[in-house]
């Protein structure tokens, strides 16, 4: 792969740049680029590890930790996607009291499903992590599998979980190497509680050999390229 310093001077010698300080300045390099740098040294893709406080590949960096959260599911409104709230909130100076209009959000924890699982995972704090993986640009959540495409990565395997209650949802990918430590607050609420997904019904999907399986859990794989 050609350098920065290469395809310049290749320019240089086409086009007779005569931006003298500009080529010098990437000649002898500054901000990490210089000869020898390829044009993927900076790059990087960012993405969130649901069920764990920490990046648990190599080369990634923690952004920062937090708690998965989304709105109640006795809600008829709100958000439907997750989110990873930071375990330090800031707020502006001015924010309104509550009122009966304001959009809410609350932590997730998990289902009795995952019981099955790990028995002490039920009813603890979903955490979570968003991370930054050097060297790549994409991340790709892959349902139903528990191996990346060719060329892509590991980031992290886990279950395929959503909520199951009252509104819908987006899937998510919760790691399973991570044991929950936090306790929720209010254990007897069941609302944001994440379930394990299964197949209910071939009716549509194939079953069989090499295909799903009737009520077997869903793994899932976050891989990047």
């Amino acid at each position: 792969m050609y350098s920065w310093y290469d395809v310049i001077i290749s320019l240089d010698s086409t086009y007779k740049w005569k931006d003298t300080k500009s080529l010098e300045v990437i000649k002898h390099g500054t901000n990490g680029i210089g000869p020898g740098k390829e044009f993927n040294d900076n790059r990087f893709a960012v993405y969130t590890q649901w069920g764990s406080t920490n990046c648990t590949t190599s080369n990634t960096l923690l952004i920062y930790s937090g708690y998965t959260s989304v709105s109640p599911s006795s809600d008829k409104g709100g958000g439907s996607n997750y989110l990873c709230l930071p375990e330090k909130p800031t707020y502006m100076k001015k924010h309104p009291s509550r009122s009966s209009i304001s959009a809410q959000i609350d932590g997730a924890k998990y289902g009795s499903t995952f019981s099955k699982v790990n028995s002490n995972m039920q009813r603890k704090v979903i955490q979570c992590s968003v991370c930054q993986i050097e060297q790549r640009t994409t991340t790709l959540m892959l349902p139903a599998s528990n191996e990346c495409p060719k060329d892509y990565v590991v980031l992290y395997t886990g279950y395929l979980s959503t909520q199951v209650s009252l509104s819908r949802t987006q899937f998510i990918c919760i790691d399973n190497s991570t044991v929950p430590t936090i306790l929720a607050s209010n254990t007897r609420i069941q609302v944001s509680e994440l379930e394990l997904t299964i197949v209910s019904e071939c009716n549509i999907l194939p079953c069989g050999k090499e295909k799903y399986i009737q009520n077997a859990l869903i793994s899932c794989i976050v891989c990047a390229k």
